[in-house]
């Protein structure tokens, strides 16, 4: 009964103490480094076409397979990301090492054509 007891009290505290601290232990990947971002309007529907120059442009250097920065956009990849606004955020807001695309550097045209572009990805 003793064993119990203390292994209770010691057992929850140190969960407690992992749930608390597992934020700060969350992969990059995982941690916005930006301001929230909001979906694009008042643009035309992208075009997959445009989108697929931009993504080469701006993007394959480190979404390359041999990059190894990140991930190559597969089916796997994007699934992560069920929505343009998921999408979205990640592109505006930037993950680590991810620079974040403010609209400076990708216009609310070119976001809706490389969402339209990465959709089509399999």
């Amino acid at each position: 009964m003793r064993f119990w007891v203390i292994a209770i009290a010691v057992v929850i505290p140190l969960a407690i103490l992992l749930s608390l601290l597992l934020p700060l232990f969350a992969g990059p990947a995982e941690q916005a480094i930006g301001p929230e971002a909001v979906a694009p309007s008042g643009v035309q529907p992208g075009e997959a076409a445009r989108g697929q120059a931009i993504y080469r442009s701006r993007c394959l250097g480190c979404h390359a397979p041999e990059a190894r920065f990140a991930p190559p956009h597969t089916a796997a990849t994007l699934a992560k990301y069920p929505d343009d606004d998921a999408l979205i955020q990640v592109i505006r807001v930037g993950r680590d090492p991810m620079p974040a695309f403010t609209e400076d550097m990708l216009s609310e045209q070119q976001l809706a054509d490389l969402l339209a572009y990465l959709r089509t990805l399999k």
